[in-house]
């Protein structure tokens, strides 16, 4: 869903972009006088324009699409499937809790958040933090580092590693 804004934005864009363009090109046209053309000499020039704003029309549409690709991750993962790996370790974590329901995660943005994919196919690893209450009711912070994999053939989740830590 992340690719919705920016895709309306894009096209938005294009749109005016190409507006302008039309209405530079038919401001521009030559009067014509019977059945003889009068071309004034600006007009040579204004062709010359008119293929210098195509070119940087292709120029624009090309940089855009490099830079959606290479918002992709290393690994050829996109970033839905690094949300999907941070949800799934949150519920790893969960499980392994003693007050599960109190468990308060950071966003991913946050920077003790890091979600990495390993060389292996479908495995991610992840590391951050977790507040939660303890078997006392009080609060505590607590570091974890899980490494996963993912099975598309049956859509499964297996934890191949989790490791709690004080922090």
């Amino acid at each position: 869903m992340n690719f919705i804004l920016p895709a309306i934005l894009g096209i938005l864009f294009w749109g005016v972009i190409i507006f302008v363009i039309y209405q530079l090109v038919k401001k521009n046209k030559p009067p014509i006088v019977g059945d003889v053309s009068v071309v004034p000499v600006e007009s040579v020039t204004i062709k010359k324009k008119i293929k210098f704003w195509q070119w940087l029309v292709i120029i624009v549409i090309v940089a855009w699409v490099i830079g959606y690709i290479r918002q992709q991750t290393p690994g050829g993962k996109n970033e839905n499937e690094l949300i999907t790996a941070y949800s799934m370790a949150q519920v790893f974590v969960e499980r392994n809790l003693k007050s599960p329901k109190s468990a308060d995660f950071p966003t991913m943005n946050d920077p003790m958040v890091r979600i990495l994919k390993e060389d292996r196919p479908n495995e991610y690893f992840v590391t951050g933090y977790v507040d939660s209450k303890n078997s006392f009711g009080v609060d505590v912070r607590t570091r974890y580092t899980i490494i996963m994999r993912y099975h598309p053939e049956n859509d499964n989740w297996e934890t191949l590693s989790l490791v709690f830590g004080k922090n």
